[in-house]
């Protein structure tokens, strides 16, 4: 559908499904327009998708935390994520990414509407997120008071 309006938008999906239905997912993905399925990648090579996309979608029903999410703020990348599971706690909206319904007409809108200018205008945010929110440190202070919590 996006394609209709926009031919500019090139859809990039890198893994496969989860669940026994990836040769649907092959199926569909090969027949569409603008739609490259690259299967399951290497670290590096994920990181260098992360790079170059102009944002990450990820419209899971389901997260418990979203690395995901956390490796493309690394890289920079704006993402979209659906409203469900901890996905939304990793963004700020329109500052970091946006947070979306998870219906395919709410992530059609989106997606039509996105403007390339304002996602690029995000990458700093982005990489101060992932600086900020996702740093060893922080990680490391953060058990030691619950550990010291735990302890009293």
């Amino acid at each position: 559908r996006v394609r209709s309006n926009r031919q500019d938008i090139n859809l990039h999906i890198v893994g496969c499904s989860v669940r026994d239905n990836s040769n649907l997912l092959k199926e569909r993905a090969g027949a569409l327009d603008g739609v490259t399925l690259y299967g399951w990648r290497s670290f590096d090579e994920i990181s260098s998708f992360y790079r170059s996309a102009d944002a990450m979608i990820v419209p899971s029903r389901w997260e418990g935390f979203g690395l995901v999410v956390a490796e493309s703020l690394r890289e920079g990348t704006p993402v979209i994520v659906s409203n469900r599971g901890a996905l939304p706690e990793h963004v700020e909206q329109e500052k970091t990414g946006y947070v979306v319904n998870l219906s395919e007409n709410d992530l059609y809108n989106k997606i039509r509407l996105l403007e390339r200018d304002l996602l690029i205008d995000m990458r700093p945010a982005c990489r101060a997120k992932f600086e900020k929110q996702y740093n060893s440190d922080r990680f490391a202070r953060e058990l030691t008071d619950l550990f010291k919590e735990l302890l009293e």
